[in-house]
């Protein structure tokens, strides 16, 4: 069986907190648009942050190779 890709799992963990955190952040923040605008922003860091790490971790196990 074929383990996920690194940059699934820092994604999937960072949507398991963004749910966790969903209604604390959304009431520390006021406003609807306020929340839409910090959670996109929040997906898209995400996402970087996922790629960074997959792109690490496969030059990491390519020069150990």
């Amino acid at each position: 069986m074929k383990s996920p890709s690194p940059q699934f799992v820092v994604y999937a963990v960072g949507m398991l907190l963004f749910g966790l955190a969903y209604e604390p952040v959304k009431q520390a923040l006021g406003g609807q648009w306020m929340f839409v605008a910090a959670a996109i922003a929040y997906l898209l860091v995400l996402r970087v942050v996922g790629a960074l790490v997959a792109r690490a971790l496969i030059s990491r196990r390519n020069s150990n190779e």
